[in-house]
């Protein structure tokens, strides 16, 4: 779902600044915030409960990203090639 400075650009405020060099997020005191840049979408209150609803469901689901090493190239998984979809017996 969407990450924090997206949701307060949908609650009207201008947020700069989020990324620095090589694509690095910048902590949240860096970050250039300025309240009613435009007319929100949402309201703030919806915002708050939806980075909720997002930090919850983090919490809940599993991290799969030690699954995405079977079919990344140079990795010696048995499904190497297919991807998981065909599987020899």
């Amino acid at each position: 779902m969407l990450q924090a400075h997206v949701l307060l650009r949908f609650a009207g405020y201008g947020v700069w600044n989020v990324y620095g060099k090589h694509g690095r997020q910048r902590p949240s005191a860096e970050r250039a915030v300025v309240p009613n840049a435009h007319p929100a979408i949402i309201t703030l209150g919806e915002a708050e409960r939806i980075l909720s609803v997002n930090q919850e469901q983090a919490r809940v689901a599993p991290d799969r990203s030690s699954d995405r090493t079977q079919s990344v190239p140079g990795h010696n998984g048995r499904y190497l090639l297919t991807g998981g979809v065909l599987v020899s017996g």
